[in-house]
């Protein structure tokens, strides 16, 4: 299972990096004039984001939830739970706080787009290879073994 999910990493960075252009690429899009609904327009309009990015958020929520369920106490289970809210939650207040300056910072980095995709397709390639090679258990036991005395270290030996 781990090989074929390390295979489907591998073609996702080859996606990100530009490499396959196919049906991966297509979106579909659909425009709502929110304008004219009232106060049911921000309700509607929630629904619809929460919809079209279940199938982003889903899995890495149900992956995390897993984790959770499986930790020793309650407490180790809220805070994974609380650091993925506020990875997700915080990016959002900041952007929304400062749009303006997040379009300004948008526009700047849109030159800069493909250098990344490919950095990022990169490191997601990296990440697949590890995954297929089955060396992921160990890098995840030298990271305990590096972090073992931090109190990250002692989170993630009382989770383990």
């Amino acid at each position: 299972m781990v090989l074929a999910f390390g295979i489907l990493i591998v073609l996702t960075a080859l996606q990100k990096g530009g490499r396959l252009t196919s049906w991966m690429m297509r979106e579909r899009r659909m425009h709502v004039n929110t304008g004219k609904r009232g106060l049911l327009g921000p309700p509607v309009m929630g629904v619809a984001f929460g919809f079209a990015w279940t199938p982003c958020i889903g899995p890495i929520l149900g992956g995390i939830l897993l984790v959770a369920s499986a930790q020793e106490t309650v407490t180790q289970g809220v805070i994974l739970l609380f650091a993925y809210a506020m990875g997700l939650g915080i990016p959002f207040i900041i952007a929304g706080v400062g749009m303006s300056s997040t379009f300004k910072a948008m526009t700047f980095m849109r030159k800069y787009l493909r250098p990344i995709n490919v950095a990022s397709g990169l490191l997601l390639a990296v990440f697949g290879v590890v995954m297929i090679t089955g060396n992921l258990t160990r890098i995840a036991t030298w990271m305990i073994d590096i972090f073992g005395d931090t109190p990250f270290g002692d989170f993630i030996n009382e989770s383990t």
